[in-house]
């Protein structure tokens, strides 16, 4: 069998996304048992403990298959952002909902739009569907430039990309740009707002961008339960849309794809407003305690209103390496060409003070 003939062609080229390198996997190439992982923005304080105990409850149910339409899952969020159910998808992560809007509505005659040094997820789910990908630049402190976008966007355009705070870079643009955004492009443009990072822009920026969905029928927005609710290991994403969308992206998407213990956890982390409260207090103060750290000792970092710090230092990869046999996982960015750069979750008191002491002793002699 020669499998270069019988692959589809738009896929033979297409390079897979790199995550962050598994606790797992380091324990087993450097022999390490005390490992601190702060490479995939997961929260250092775990879920919930209502998600544990009703995953624990629903054990005994796993030989059932799940509810295929999710119905429990969206009447919480339902009842918790006050918009119709009609309105709601639930995805296995966020990143599966941005994939059934590339297939259902681009092509190969379409183009895309996503800016400079997005999440990569974005040009893998375009390039599967052999999309012309245009992108867009960034101004100099690494914000989207939505005057660029405007410029750049036509009637060939079926979706622009934005993530909102971005990843890896940890940028905001407030409610009025994507506003002005949605007020200057064509109808049939499609707006794809990745709130991966929603709950920890609040602090900045408490706008409902729900609210926009009934104005503009063209607003996609997705949100997931992997970040500030710690519940990346189960998979459970949603989006926000127009009925006729939502419609459209149940008749593709495979019918069993958030297992039961995800949708349980899920609603029972809805419901838990202490536990987020506390993890983004936490990640407030320790955010804060690791920018003291960087300016003290000069380390440039972008502007963050995230659960993580893109810092710029030389031979980025060797420092990666170097902190790998110290038990500490960081994030590598020469794969988005940003070569100097490392990105780094905010972890907890204690898994920051070792990252800092670590670097410390390979950056100032």
């Amino acid at each position: 069998m020669d499998i270069n003939k019988l692959i589809n062609s738009e896929f033979k080229n297409l390079a897979p996304y790199q995550p962050g390198k598994p606790i797992e996997e380091l324990a087993r190439e450097k022999n390490l048992t005390n490992i601190i992982k702060l490479a995939s923005n997961e929260n250092p304080l775990g879920p919930s403990p209502k998600a544990l105990e009703a995953i624990k409850k629903e054990l005994n149910n796993i030989f059932y298959y799940p509810d295929p339409n999710n119905y429990e899952l969206k009447q919480a969020l339902s009842k918790k952002y006050n918009i119709d159910s009609t309105n709601i998808i639930i995805g296995n992560g966020s990143d599966e909902i941005q994939q059934l809007l590339t297939r259902a509505f681009v092509n190969s005659k379409d183009e895309v739009i996503i800016p400079k040094y997005s999440f990569a997820n974005y040009k893998i789910i375009a390039n599967a569907q052999r999309a012309k990908i245009i992108e867009t630049k960034l101004d100099d402190n690494f914000y989207i430039d939505i005057e660029d976008i405007l410029k750049k966007h036509n009637k060939k355009t079926k979706i622009i990309f934005i993530a909102n705070p971005g990843n890896p870079i940890s940028t905001y643009i407030d409610t009025k740009k994507i506003i002005h955004l949605l007020d200057n492009i064509d109808s049939n443009t499609l707006v794809l707002l990745d709130e991966a990072y929603y709950e920890y822009r609040l602090e900045y920026d408490n706008f409902e961008t729900v609210k926009l969905i009934d104005k503009y029928p063209n607003l996609m927005i997705t949100r997931t339960f992997s970040k500030a609710y710690g519940l990346a290991g189960v998979r459970v994403g949603y989006g926000f849309a127009h009925p006729d969308i939502i419609k459209l992206l149940h008749q593709i998407k495979l019918p069993f794809n958030v297992n039961r213990l995800g949708s349980v956890a899920a609603i029972s982390a809805l419901d838990d407003i202490n536990h987020i409260q506390s993890s983004l207090k936490l990640n407030k103060k320790e955010k804060e305690n690791l920018i003291k750290k960087f300016n003290e000792k000069n380390i440039f970092y972008i502007d963050s209103f995230t659960n993580f710090l893109t810092i710029k230092i030389n031979q980025a990869n060797n420092v990666y390496d170097t902190l790998l046999n110290e038990g500490i996982i960081t994030r590598p960015l020469a794969s988005y060409n940003l070569a100097d750069f490392l990105r780094i979750t905010i972890g907890d008191n204690e898994q920051n003070y070792k990252l800092i002491k670590e670097l410390k002793s390979l950056l100032i002699p």
